[in-house]
């Protein structure tokens, strides 16, 4: 079947299911029937289908001198943006693209910044965060020996922009922090904006946020948080808060989809 998934979306009630390594994108109706495949001349590492053609995340694979490519129909590049680094990259863990009102918002694993791409082509700095000492140093984007730099960086406790979400109220970004001396230490942070004020939640392997720890996965247009989850770190959340979660059965070695819903 796959060598492996890099981007799932939807388009026009079907499922499209991009293969990287397959060069092709998959679709499938709402019942999982296979539709049709389409092939893909050019196979960046994600790819997200738009009306006139598709954007292509390259990363710093070396094969072409930018970050980004936007491709017409026909898959040629049309295109590029963001200039690659010299160093060797962790693997994004979702897409980097984030379609917002007619932009293209670009979120990366190791940068602080998200790019936005306008309708006109031009790129801008949509927000940066600071992650105080977890930062990852620019110096390590400019790095001439990219294994030193990636070893440097794994000894090192650094911020992971893990995932990125907007709509019209909200912000949503889920960070996680890599420790270099303990991996038991490791946490996450979500950070929820509105009306231009940031909160962020701290959550760990344990206990009773635990729940939220690495787990979310989509913000919906009515700002609920869409939430993966096994059975056991939802049972710590109630214990703790019973007033939040209503009764489940959690009599399943299935994993939970819950919706958190944001309030002012």
């Amino acid at each position: 079947e796959y060598i492996g998934i890099d981007h799932v979306q939807l388009l026009d009630s079907l499922v499209a299911v991009y293969s990287c390594h397959n060069k092709a994108l998959y679709y499938f109706d709402i019942n999982g029937t296979f539709v049709k495949k389409e092939p893909i001349q050019y196979a960046p590492l994600d790819l997200l289908k738009v009306q006139d053609g598709y954007w292509g995340y390259v990363g710093n694979a070396g094969e072409i001198p930018a970050r980004i490519v936007k491709m017409d129909m026909k898959g040629k590049i049309i295109e590029k943006y963001l200039p690659v680094s010299k160093i060797i990259p962790l693997t994004e863990e979702s897409s980097v693209f984030i379609p917002y009102k007619g932009d293209l918002l670009i979120r990366e694993t190791l940068r602080s910044d998200i790019f936005k791409i306008d309708s006109t082509g031009n790129v801008h700095t949509f927000i940066s965060f600071d992650f105080g000492r977890y930062n990852v140093p620019r110096s390590y984007f400019e790095n001439n020996d990219p294994v030193a730099a990636a070893t440097k960086l794994m000894q090192s406790d650094i911020a992971i922009m893990d995932r990125f979400f907007v709509n019209d109220d909200y912000m949503v970004l889920s960070v996680d922090f890599q420790m270099a001396d303990d991996s038991d230490a490791a946490f996450s942070s979500l950070g929820i904006c509105h009306r231009d004020k940031w909160k962020w939640l701290r959550s760990e392997h344990r206990g009773a946020l635990s729940m939220f720890y690495s787990t979310t996965k989509a913000l919906t247009q009515k700002s609920a948080l869409i939430i993966l989850s096994e059975a056991q770190p939802i049972l710590d959340f109630k214990k703790v808060y019973p007033e939040l979660v209503p009764e489940f059965n959690h009599n399943t070695d299935n994993s939970f989809i819950v919706l958190c819903h944001l309030k002012e």
